[in-house]
């Protein structure tokens, strides 16, 4: 697998409002790092982090990643709330 492709799918499936976001990647197969350096739309994260598992995992089954988003939270009032 190729630090493009995780790129490619990672971005797809993070993209909100029709803005893909940065993603910088590293590492050689069969272990890769993959960071978002910047604000994704925080709405269904685990489901997207789900689908990129999936789609990694047909491609090659051996791939292992590292996946960092860097999303902030405001924590108040017993509740949490994304950072526009």
């Amino acid at each position: 697998m190729l630090q493009s492709e995780i790129d490619e799918i990672v971005s797809d499936e993070l993209t909100s409002g029709g803005h893909r976001p940065g993603v910088l990647v590293s590492g050689d197969g069969p272990r890769f790092t993959a960071q978002v350096g910047e604000w994704v739309e925080p709405k269904d994260l685990a489901g997207a982090a789900q689908r990129i598992a999936e789609r990694l995992h047909q491609i090659d089954p051996q791939v292992q990643v590292l996946l960092s988003i860097s999303t902030p939270w405001y924590i108040h009032d017993g509740r949490i709330e994304p950072v526009d």
